[in-house]
């Protein structure tokens, strides 16, 4: 069942309470709290109380989103978030996971790996699925690296925060999405170009109308939630905002697709 959660990243600006006010308002399911701008860190009173104020509003917590990178031989912070997550009952963490050289070569990737699994395994132990993000610089930074990663990984509750990378032509971004969705835990929608400028995602309704679908197919159980996250990027607004989710509304009953076959070369 995919249900629509806003990033209050998106928000900065804003208290978690007008965060909340906001998203019951502009018909959101649910709420990523980003870490820092609406959380105080190591704090399970302040979570408590902002999951309190999210299940009294009628939303769910979709996700917790530290501005964190995991690195090997780094252990005490991301331990803690991953039990913040837990305080907040966020079913997964989104975070971002190593470190390219000057070379483009992914550091200390064994050790990431290691790592990663462990993480996985703490995660689970909490009932969180750590989530990664791509990000430039870091040991996800294509499509072909996260997929390779989270693969090599091999954990079920190691997965991908998929989004489209910016400037990536439609066809390649949707064979990267079906070749992933299965080890994908969170589908980030947005919409940007090369130089990072948004723009309403109905402009893509087509491709937004695959991706949805290619997401839902990989459902293991239909009772469960698969989130989509709205995050917006560049100087967009509270009504651009509320335009996406409504259209992103309007694609979740739509019918099956035929899923674009996954371009090898996005893994070799």
């Amino acid at each position: 069942m995919i249900r629509i959660g806003l990033s209050s990243s998106a928000l900065l600006t804003r208290g978690s309470d007008e965060v909340i006010d906001f998203a019951v308002a502009a018909g959101f399911d649910a709420i990523e709290w980003a870490g820092g701008a609406h959380l105080r860190g190591g704090d399970p009173a302040a979570a408590g109380s902002v999951l309190m104020s999210t299940l009294r509003a009628g939303l769910s917590v979709a996700s917790f989103a530290p501005l964190y990178k995991i690195e090997p031989g780094h252990r005490s912070g991301i331990d803690t978030l991953i039990k913040e997550a837990s305080w907040l009952q966020a079913p997964v963490i989104r975070v971002y996971a190593g470190s390219r050289s000057a070379s483009g070569a992914c550091g200390e990737r064994e050790r990431l790996v290691a790592e990663l699994r462990r993480l996985g395994d703490l995660a689970g132990r909490h009932g969180v699925t750590v989530c990664l993000s791509l990000g430039r610089n870091t040991c996800l930074d294509g499509y072909g690296s996260a997929g390779r990663l989270v693969a090599e990984v091999d954990h079920p509750f190691v997965r991908l925060a998929w989004e489209p990378l910016p400037g990536a032509p439609a066809a390649e971004s949707d064979a990267s999405l079906a070749a992933v969705a299965a080890r994908t835990g969170l589908l980030l929608a947005r919409r940007c170009d090369a130089e990072g400028r948004g723009g309403p995602l109905r402009e893509e309704a087509e491709t937004w109308a695959r991706r949805l679908e290619l997401y839902r197919a990989a459902e293991t159980d239909a009772r469960m939630s698969r989130f989509v996250i709205l995050g917006r990027t560049g100087d967009d607004d509270e009504e651009a905002l509320r335009d996406d989710v409504a259209f992103l509304r309007g694609l979740t009953g739509l019918a099956p697709v035929t899923a674009p076959r996954p371009a090898e070369v996005l893994f070799a």
